[in-house]
């Protein structure tokens, strides 16, 4: 592998429920991956623009996205992968909330955000969008919901 453009990432969203959720991303999801994983990074002082983005939100918007933040690679190597993938199930109702609240935030930009959102972040609010609707249906199945990833040479 010689670089980063060697790699994919496959992106999940489960359910606790032997129902088949019938909503989907409509594209590539990656850029929700890499929005969880710079908005992770804001507590060590990321700065990449999707930290700066997440920054905002959290800091200024008070939105909480501690529920967005509860995600987890794929890749079990040794138990504490393991449990990180096992406690990364949730309830879904405060990942709608978080996701309702930045689909919002997105679609209404204020001046600092608005400056942040380039055309290279158009796909956010789609996937966001996306989400957000399996969200809703995970309510009203009133079962759990998990997101995580797994890399994949290309």
């Amino acid at each position: 592998m010689d670089s980063l453009s060697d790699i994919a990432y496959e992106y999940f969203v489960e359910f606790e429920t032997e129902k088949s959720c019938p909503h989907h991303f409509e594209g590539d999801p990656s850029i929700l991956l890499f929005f969880q994983s710079w908005a992770f990074s804001v507590q060590f002082g990321g700065q990449h623009d999707l930290a700066k983005i997440a920054f905002h939100l959290k800091q200024s918007l008070k939105i909480n996205l501690s529920p967005l933040l509860k995600f987890a690679d794929r890749n079990v190597e040794n138990t504490f992968d393991a449990r990180e993938l096992q406690q990364s199930w949730q309830s879904p109702d405060e990942l709608m909330q978080c996701t309702t609240q930045i689909i919002y935030a997105l679609e209404h930009p204020d001046g600092s955000l608005s400056s942040l959102l380039t055309e290279e972040y158009e796909l956010l609010l789609p996937r966001l969008q996306d989400l957000h609707k399996m969200c809703t249906w995970a309510v009203q199945e009133k079962c759990l919901i998990r997101m995580s990833f797994d890399t994949v040479n290309v």
